[in-house]
């Protein structure tokens, strides 16, 4: 189980769409990350195949176009949107549980995602081994 953050430098990218990279994070092993360039012009089936090569089955984004969304969503990958701030801080957000948090909304966005998805996801460690 990994979950990717949308990177742009140090923090979180303002839009999916302009990312310059991926961050993944491996949940199994504490620490392990590394970082994967985004491919530019990617389809969707294309975007659903790299996701699924790295194991990935949460993206931490700001915003991000809806038919972006539901094609990652139908690849079975969970996408939490509308985020902000430094890759760290987001990151112990999310493994913490506290993106719920105001520090973490992007500016003139409303929460666009269920945190009960996220406290569900969090609380079943099955994915986690």
């Amino acid at each position: 189980m990994a979950i990717a953050l949308a990177a742009s430098q140090d923090h979180i990218a303002s839009f999916f769409g302009s990312a310059d990279s991926l961050v993944v994070i491996d949940a199994r092993v504490s620490g392990q990350r590394r970082v994967e360039a985004m491919p530019a012009a990617m389809t969707a089936m294309q975007m659903q195949a790299i996701l699924r090569s790295w194991d990935v089955n949460v993206i931490l984004c700001g915003a991000i176009a809806t038919i972006t969304q539901k094609s990652i969503e139908e690849a079975g990958i969970v996408v939490i949107p509308f985020l902000r701030g430094k890759l760290a801080d987001v990151e112990t957000g999310f493994f913490t549980g506290r993106l719920d948090e105001p520090i973490f909304y992007l500016p003139g966005c409303h929460r666009g995602w269920n945190p009960l998805v996220l406290d569900c996801y969090l609380s079943d460690k099955s994915h986690m081994s």
